[in-house]
């Protein structure tokens, strides 16, 4: 019976020991990093957007570049087609953006004296907007098209026409 007796508290012994054992327990710490990346986003003109050559036939008209390249003219005549403008933005790969750009715009002749105006700014991203979005490819660039329309009053002055818009691009 002794023995059953050392068997039986060497037996709670043992139980008591796994049941210590099972109530430890350990605490550390870990790691958490983060870098905040940050590149700048760049918009480059590649090339302008040009109406082409036009003649007016006596009444209201317009010639609308296409962001794929066609030009669509109404009520005058397009000697010499026109081409959409083009942009190169760079940055982060793969990021989000937004690209935007006027309602409207003037351009005159060099004496400004005669003015026609554009309209309708539109990119091979979305179309008739004064904001577009889109991403940097995984090199970190993207090409961007811009088509708008030209409005030809009747019997406007003959002349050479210029003028600027401005068009911005940002992280979203």
């Amino acid at each position: 019976m002794k023995s059953t007796l050392s068997k039986l508290a060497a037996g709670l012994l043992m139980a008591s020991a796994a049941i210590a054992v099972n109530a430890q327990q350990a605490t550390t710490l870990g790691d958490a990093t983060a870098e905040i990346q940050f590149e700048d986003i760049t918009l480059t003109q590649v090339s302008p957007l040009d109406f082409g050559v036009i003649l007016p036939f006596g009444r209201n008209g317009s010639v609308i570049i296409n962001t794929n390249g066609s030009t669509s003219p109404s009520n005058v005549l397009s000697t010499q087609p026109g081409n959409p403008a083009e942009w190169s933005v760079t940055g982060v790969a793969g990021a989000p953006f937004a690209i935007t750009f006027p309602t409207t715009i003037d351009i005159s002749t060099p004496d400004g004296e005669n003015t026609m105006r554009v309209d309708s700014f539109r990119t091979n991203f979305r179309g008739n907007s004064t904001v577009d979005q889109t991403s940097l490819d995984t090199n970190g660039e993207q090409t961007v098209i811009v088509g708008a329309r030209l409005v030809v009053l009747a019997n406007q002055p003959a002349g050479i026409y210029s003028g600027q818009y401005q068009m911005t691009v940002a992280y979203n």
